[in-house]
């Protein structure tokens, strides 16, 4: 397969809930958004990527043989049989799938709340402008979806953390991300725009700052790729799931001891209000000490919602839960320390710029590579 039309897996958590209804005619129906339009996606190995409105418009003229799948591999329908339909609204890809008798064990997993996210499978060509690269004012690359050429299969998923691999997101996407190869290195593809990846503009107050930068600055070696800014704003899977646990503690589901940090953390969550590093520690905390909780039966099953499920739902629900660890994993690869380490690398610069003055021409210059040295290394797993 070429590199250029590789198939591509997207997963949703959580946004919107997947449902089983009967339809008008007493069918047994499955019903879900594939994709929502507009939604930061998580990042996906050096980007993120938004699927603009009307994306989906061209290749549903088409009238595409889409299959129904759960898992990307059980087949539970098919569009040319009538038994997946497609619509494209305001919000985004919907679909509705009529299960077979033998798929009653899907139906049951949809009902008890198991499964929760959809996915899809698609091709896009980028000669034909499918898609646009450009940097946000966050300096995260952003890839822009407003085209698709092909539909493999939508439907539920029971485990909808995204991987970003080659497996689920195409090679070429992957390089773009990397700055390994350039977005208009297509036959035909569009020209980029004056607005996408651009130089930053440096004033000339900049260059005089920079010409006094100190020599611990002038040491630190130059940032790594990886080093670029992490972006620390919710996904809509964690405001949803934020708001559904805000409306169960309305209803008094949330049981005694709840701290009322938590309901304003999570009312900041359902605004997607940008977090700060330390929440996301401890939020990927609170999901490794109470991981266990997840495990006893019947902890979230409606009406009678457990305190507990509650209490994670206002964390952001399972969408937070894989955010959280892969966020803390960003942010360690970009240099970020946790509060101990920068306690301690205090500490050392301390002692280094307390020590005795020695007559050594060069003791300023060593104390500035001491602090830089300690400034860049960790001092504890």
């Amino acid at each position: 397969m070429d590199d250029k039309n590789q198939l591509e897996i997207r997963m949703t958590n959580d946004v919107p809930g997947i449902e089983v209804k009967q339809d008008e005619n007493g069918r047994t129906v499955i019903r879900g958004y594939a994709a929502v339009y507009d939604s930061d996606s998580q990042d996906l190995g050096g980007f993120v990527e938004r699927i603009m409105p009307g994306a989906f418009d061209e290749v549903l003229k088409t009238n595409p043989d889409v299959f129904g799948r759960y898992n990307h591999d059980r087949l539970l329908g098919r569009t040319s049989s009538g038994t997946v339909r497609l619509f494209h609204d305001e919000r985004g890809l919907r679909y509705e799938i009529d299960p077979k008798p033998a798929d009653a064990d899907v139906l049951q997993s949809l009902e008890r709340g198991d499964l929760r996210g959809s996915s899809f499978a698609f091709r896009l060509d980028p000669s034909k402008g499918h898609e646009k690269w450009r940097k946000d004012e966050k300096g995260r690359m952003i890839r822009e979806i407003r085209g698709f050429s092909f539909l493999g299969d939508v439907g539920p998923v029971d485990e909808p953390a995204y991987r970003a691999t080659e497996a689920y997101v195409s090679k070429r996407a992957l390089e773009i991300a990397r700055g390994e190869i350039d977005p208009c290195e297509n036959p035909g593809a569009p020209e980029p725009e004056d607005e996408d990846i651009e130089d930053p503009i440096i004033s000339e107050e900049t260059v005089d700052a920079r010409s006094n930068e100190t020599l611990v600055e002038d040491t630190q070696e130059p940032a790594d790729a990886e080093e670029r800014a992490v972006s620390l704003k919710p996904t809509q899977g964690m405001a949803d799931a934020a708001k559904r646990g805000l409306k169960l503690h309305e209803e008094g589901k949330s049981g005694d001891g709840l701290k009322p940090e938590t309901v304003a953390r999570a009312n900041r969550l359902a605004r997607r209000e940008e977090m700060n590093r330390d929440w996301v520690v401890e939020m990927n905390a609170w999901f490794k000490r109470h991981d266990a909780g997840s495990k006893s039966d019947g902890w979230d099953q409606p009406p009678d919602y457990s305190p507990f499920f509650v209490s994670r739902e206002l964390w952001g629900g399972t969408a937070a839960k894989n955010w959280a660890a892969r966020k803390v994993a960003e942010l360690e690869r970009a240099g970020e320390r946790s509060a101990d380490e920068v306690v301690e690398t205090a500490e050392v610069v301390e002692a280094v710029v307390e020590a005795p003055a020695t007559p050594e021409p060069d003791y300023r210059g060593k104390i500035a590579a001491l602090k830089a040295t300690a400034l860049r290394t960790k001092l504890h797993d």
